[in-house]
Protein backbone atom coordinates (compact mmCIF):
# COMPACT_ATOMS: atom_id res chain seq x y z
CA UNK A 1 0.00 0.00 0.00
CA UNK A 2 0.97 3.65 -0.52
CA UNK A 3 0.06 6.70 1.87
CA UNK A 4 -2.76 8.82 0.47
CA UNK A 5 -3.58 12.40 0.32
CA UNK A 6 -4.77 12.68 3.73
CA UNK A 7 -1.69 10.60 5.84
CA UNK A 8 0.42 12.91 3.61
CA UNK A 9 -1.63 16.32 5.00
CA UNK A 10 -1.79 15.09 8.40
CA UNK A 11 1.83 14.42 8.82
CA UNK A 12 2.53 17.80 6.59
CA UNK A 13 0.28 19.52 9.41
CA UNK A 14 2.14 18.40 12.04
CA UNK A 15 5.54 18.36 10.59
CA UNK A 16 5.90 21.71 9.89
CA UNK A 17 7.08 23.40 6.76
CA UNK A 18 10.87 25.25 6.92
CA UNK A 19 12.02 26.15 3.71
CA UNK A 20 15.67 27.10 5.63
CA UNK A 21 17.55 24.54 7.02
CA UNK A 22 17.49 24.20 10.78
CA UNK A 23 18.89 22.44 13.92
CA UNK A 24 15.70 21.94 16.22
CA UNK A 25 18.29 20.39 19.00
CA UNK A 26 21.59 22.21 18.34
CA UNK A 27 23.68 18.97 19.20
CA UNK A 28 22.01 17.02 16.34
CA UNK A 29 24.57 15.79 13.75
CA UNK A 30 22.65 16.92 10.52
CA UNK A 31 20.24 19.89 9.55
CA UNK A 32 16.47 19.46 9.29
CA UNK A 33 14.76 21.17 6.38
CA UNK A 34 10.97 20.92 4.65
CA UNK A 35 8.48 18.52 6.57
CA UNK A 36 11.24 16.94 8.99
CA UNK A 37 13.74 15.73 6.01
CA UNK A 38 16.62 15.26 8.20
CA UNK A 39 20.16 14.02 6.68
CA UNK A 40 23.54 14.33 5.30
CA UNK A 41 22.09 15.71 2.43
CA UNK A 42 20.98 19.13 4.04
CA UNK A 43 23.24 21.26 5.31
CA UNK A 44 23.72 25.02 6.83
CA UNK A 45 21.68 27.76 4.98
CA UNK A 46 20.11 25.33 2.75
CA UNK A 47 16.83 26.95 1.20
CA UNK A 48 14.63 25.25 -0.77
CA UNK A 49 11.13 25.54 -2.35
CA UNK A 50 7.54 24.12 -1.45
CA UNK A 51 7.75 21.64 -4.74
CA UNK A 52 11.43 20.84 -3.08
CA UNK A 53 9.78 19.84 0.21
CA UNK A 54 7.28 17.91 -0.67
CA UNK A 55 9.76 16.20 -3.11
CA UNK A 56 11.59 15.64 -0.23
CA UNK A 57 8.85 13.92 1.97
CA UNK A 58 7.45 11.95 -1.18
CA UNK A 59 10.88 10.15 -0.95
CA UNK A 60 10.99 9.81 2.95
CA UNK A 61 7.86 8.32 3.40
CA UNK A 62 8.74 5.36 1.20
CA UNK A 63 10.73 3.88 3.71
CA UNK A 64 7.95 4.18 6.51
CA UNK A 65 5.24 2.55 3.98
CA UNK A 66 8.10 -0.54 3.43
CA UNK A 67 8.48 -0.31 7.25
CA UNK A 68 4.17 -0.92 7.82
CA UNK A 69 3.92 -2.48 4.71
CA UNK A 70 6.59 -5.50 6.20
CA UNK A 71 5.60 -5.30 9.81
CA UNK A 72 1.56 -5.37 9.09
CA UNK A 73 0.56 -9.42 8.39
CA UNK A 74 -3.20 -8.40 8.24
CA UNK A 75 -5.60 -6.56 5.86
CA UNK A 76 -5.94 -2.83 6.96
CA UNK A 77 -7.97 0.03 5.10
CA UNK A 78 -6.06 2.94 4.15
CA UNK A 79 -7.02 5.06 7.07
CA UNK A 80 -5.32 2.27 8.59
CA UNK A 81 -2.41 2.53 6.66
CA UNK A 82 -2.20 6.02 6.70
CA UNK A 83 -2.39 6.52 10.78
CA UNK A 84 0.37 3.83 10.83
CA UNK A 85 2.63 5.44 8.66
CA UNK A 86 2.36 8.85 10.24
CA UNK A 87 3.17 7.25 13.61
CA UNK A 88 5.99 5.92 11.80
CA UNK A 89 7.44 8.48 10.40
CA UNK A 90 6.97 10.45 13.74
CA UNK A 91 8.69 8.12 15.99
CA UNK A 92 10.73 5.39 13.99
CA UNK A 93 10.39 1.99 12.63
CA UNK A 94 11.89 0.24 15.99
CA UNK A 95 9.05 2.07 17.78
CA UNK A 96 6.32 0.31 15.44
CA UNK A 97 8.44 -2.85 15.33
CA UNK A 98 8.67 -2.86 19.22
CA UNK A 99 4.86 -1.46 19.86
CA UNK A 100 2.24 -3.07 21.30
CA UNK A 101 -0.31 -1.20 18.56
CA UNK A 102 1.33 -3.99 15.95
CA UNK A 103 1.03 -6.74 18.20
CA UNK A 104 -2.81 -5.88 18.45
CA UNK A 105 -3.13 -4.66 14.17
CA UNK A 106 -1.60 -8.17 13.33
CA UNK A 107 -4.38 -9.60 15.96
CA UNK A 108 -7.12 -7.35 14.09
CA UNK A 109 -7.91 -6.10 17.68
CA UNK A 110 -8.40 -3.18 16.23
CA UNK A 111 -10.10 -0.62 18.90
CA UNK A 112 -6.96 -2.04 21.16
CA UNK A 113 -4.70 -0.99 18.78
CA UNK A 114 -6.46 2.70 18.10
CA UNK A 115 -5.80 3.26 22.06
CA UNK A 116 -2.50 2.54 21.49
CA UNK A 117 -1.80 5.55 20.01
CA UNK A 118 -2.54 8.17 22.99
CA UNK A 119 0.42 6.25 24.63
CA UNK A 120 3.16 8.21 22.82
CA UNK A 121 2.86 11.45 23.73
CA UNK A 122 5.85 11.65 25.95
CA UNK A 123 9.09 13.93 25.31
CA UNK A 124 11.57 14.04 27.92
CA UNK A 125 8.97 12.34 30.29
CA UNK A 126 6.25 14.81 29.74
CA UNK A 127 3.64 15.09 27.82
CA UNK A 128 3.87 17.31 24.56
CA UNK A 129 0.45 19.39 23.40
CA UNK A 130 1.79 18.68 19.83
CA UNK A 131 2.13 14.87 20.48
CA UNK A 132 -0.89 14.75 22.16
CA UNK A 133 -3.15 16.39 18.98
CA UNK A 134 -0.81 14.42 16.44
CA UNK A 135 -2.17 10.91 18.47
CA UNK A 136 -5.39 12.00 19.09
CA UNK A 137 -5.71 12.81 15.06
CA UNK A 138 -3.77 9.25 13.99
CA UNK A 139 -6.28 7.64 16.35
CA UNK A 140 -9.24 9.53 14.97
CA UNK A 141 -8.07 8.65 11.38
CA UNK A 142 -7.63 4.83 11.95
CA UNK A 143 -10.99 4.55 13.98
CA UNK A 144 -12.31 5.66 10.36
CA UNK A 145 -12.18 1.96 9.31
CA UNK A 146 -15.17 1.78 11.63
CA UNK A 147 -17.50 3.92 10.37
CA UNK A 148 -20.23 0.83 11.49
CA UNK A 149 -21.95 0.52 14.40
CA UNK A 150 -20.43 -2.02 16.56
CA UNK A 151 -21.14 -4.24 19.69
CA UNK A 152 -18.93 -3.76 23.05
CA UNK A 153 -19.23 -4.49 26.27
CA UNK A 154 -18.99 -2.52 29.38
CA UNK A 155 -15.77 -2.69 31.37
CA UNK A 156 -17.92 -1.41 34.31
CA UNK A 157 -21.68 0.43 35.52
CA UNK A 158 -21.01 2.91 32.72
CA UNK A 159 -23.38 6.19 32.92
CA UNK A 160 -24.29 7.04 29.43
CA UNK A 161 -24.70 11.03 28.44
CA UNK A 162 -27.78 12.53 26.90
CA UNK A 163 -24.97 14.93 25.38
CA UNK A 164 -21.16 14.75 24.49
CA UNK A 165 -20.03 16.44 27.62
CA UNK A 166 -19.70 14.96 30.62
CA UNK A 167 -21.62 17.67 32.10
CA UNK A 168 -24.59 16.80 30.60
CA UNK A 169 -27.05 14.17 32.54
CA UNK A 170 -27.19 11.02 32.60
CA UNK A 171 -29.57 8.96 30.06
CA UNK A 172 -29.41 5.36 31.10
CA UNK A 173 -26.55 3.59 32.79
CA UNK A 174 -24.81 0.20 30.81
CA UNK A 175 -23.99 -2.43 33.66
CA UNK A 176 -20.89 -4.62 33.76
CA UNK A 177 -20.31 -7.07 30.82
CA UNK A 178 -23.99 -5.81 28.98
CA UNK A 179 -23.67 -5.23 25.48
CA UNK A 180 -24.38 -1.87 23.80
CA UNK A 181 -23.43 -0.42 20.10
CA UNK A 182 -21.07 2.04 19.16
CA UNK A 183 -21.62 4.17 15.75
CA UNK A 184 -18.07 4.95 15.60
CA UNK A 185 -19.62 7.21 12.45
CA UNK A 186 -20.99 9.26 14.78
CA UNK A 187 -18.24 11.30 17.12
CA UNK A 188 -18.44 14.68 18.77
CA UNK A 189 -15.85 16.29 21.33
CA UNK A 190 -14.20 13.28 21.66
CA UNK A 191 -17.45 11.14 22.67
CA UNK A 192 -19.31 8.33 20.45
CA UNK A 193 -22.89 7.79 20.01
CA UNK A 194 -23.79 4.97 21.87
CA UNK A 195 -26.86 2.90 20.91
CA UNK A 196 -28.29 1.05 24.25
CA UNK A 197 -31.88 -0.51 24.60
CA UNK A 198 -32.69 1.33 21.00
CA UNK A 199 -32.15 4.55 22.32
CA UNK A 200 -29.08 6.91 21.55
CA UNK A 201 -26.85 8.47 24.02
CA UNK A 202 -23.11 9.67 24.19
CA UNK A 203 -19.87 8.17 26.15
CA UNK A 204 -16.26 7.77 25.46
CA UNK A 205 -15.30 4.57 23.56
CA UNK A 206 -11.76 4.03 24.60
CA UNK A 207 -11.77 -0.10 24.69
CA UNK A 208 -8.67 0.44 27.26
CA UNK A 209 -10.86 2.37 29.96
CA UNK A 210 -14.75 1.71 29.25
CA UNK A 211 -15.45 -1.39 26.74
CA UNK A 212 -14.59 -4.37 25.99
CA UNK A 213 -14.71 -5.45 22.39
CA UNK A 214 -15.21 -9.28 22.80
CA UNK A 215 -17.72 -10.55 25.46
CA UNK A 216 -16.07 -10.87 28.79
CA UNK A 217 -18.51 -13.17 30.49
CA UNK A 218 -18.03 -16.86 31.37
CA UNK A 219 -20.87 -19.28 30.75
CA UNK A 220 -22.43 -20.90 33.92
CA UNK A 221 -24.60 -23.80 34.04
CA UNK A 222 -27.71 -23.82 36.96
CA UNK A 223 -27.65 -26.70 38.80
CA UNK A 224 -30.40 -26.30 40.73
CA UNK A 225 -33.62 -23.92 40.81
CA UNK A 226 -32.07 -20.77 42.14
CA UNK A 227 -32.87 -17.03 43.09
CA UNK A 228 -30.62 -14.61 42.25
CA UNK A 229 -30.14 -11.53 44.42
CA UNK A 230 -30.10 -7.82 43.99
CA UNK A 231 -26.72 -7.66 46.22
CA UNK A 232 -23.98 -10.31 47.56
CA UNK A 233 -26.27 -11.52 50.47
CA UNK A 234 -29.13 -13.35 50.88
CA UNK A 235 -31.15 -11.37 53.25
CA UNK A 236 -31.41 -9.15 49.66
CA UNK A 237 -34.13 -9.15 47.60
CA UNK A 238 -34.82 -11.32 44.38
CA UNK A 239 -34.17 -10.08 40.95
CA UNK A 240 -34.35 -12.89 39.03
CA UNK A 241 -34.94 -16.83 39.20
CA UNK A 242 -33.40 -19.73 36.91
CA UNK A 243 -34.10 -23.10 36.34
CA UNK A 244 -32.37 -26.52 36.53
CA UNK A 245 -29.83 -25.90 33.16
CA UNK A 246 -30.70 -22.47 32.34
CA UNK A 247 -26.92 -20.79 31.27
CA UNK A 248 -26.03 -17.44 33.02
CA UNK A 249 -23.35 -14.91 31.93
CA UNK A 250 -20.94 -14.02 34.94
CA UNK A 251 -19.25 -11.25 34.75
CA UNK A 252 -16.75 -10.97 38.00
CA UNK A 253 -17.00 -11.11 41.36
CA UNK A 254 -18.17 -9.23 44.54
CA UNK A 255 -15.60 -8.41 47.81
CA UNK A 256 -17.57 -11.22 49.32
CA UNK A 257 -16.91 -13.62 46.77
CA UNK A 258 -20.11 -13.99 45.51
CA UNK A 259 -20.46 -14.55 41.58
CA UNK A 260 -21.98 -11.38 39.35
CA UNK A 261 -24.20 -12.40 37.06
CA UNK A 262 -25.98 -10.22 34.02
CA UNK A 263 -29.60 -11.97 34.04
CA UNK A 264 -31.60 -9.45 31.08
CA UNK A 265 -32.25 -6.43 31.92
CA UNK A 266 -30.96 -6.75 35.22
CA UNK A 267 -27.46 -7.64 37.41
CA UNK A 268 -28.09 -10.86 40.27
CA UNK A 269 -25.63 -12.38 42.65
CA UNK A 270 -25.19 -15.78 43.87
CA UNK A 271 -22.48 -17.94 45.86
CA UNK A 272 -19.69 -18.94 43.84
CA UNK A 273 -20.74 -22.75 44.85
CA UNK A 274 -21.03 -25.76 42.34
CA UNK A 275 -24.10 -26.53 44.80
CA UNK A 276 -25.70 -23.09 42.18
CA UNK A 277 -24.11 -22.82 39.23
CA UNK A 278 -20.91 -24.67 37.32
CA UNK A 279 -19.10 -23.75 34.34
Amino acid sequence: MNISKVGLDLIKEYEGLRLTAYKPVASEQYWTIGYGHYGPDVWAGQVITRAQADAYLRSDVRRFEKAVNSAVKVSINQNQFDALVSFTYNLGEGTLYSSTLLQYVNKKQFGNAADEFLLFVNAGGQPLPGLVRRRKEERALFLKAYNAILWRYAREDLNLRTKADWDSSVGATVPLGYAAQINYGVQSNDFVQVIFREKKYWYKESLTLYWYDQDPAVVYTVVTEIGFRGQSKWDSRIVAKRKKGDKVRVVGTSQNGWLKCVLDDTVGYIPNNSMYLVK
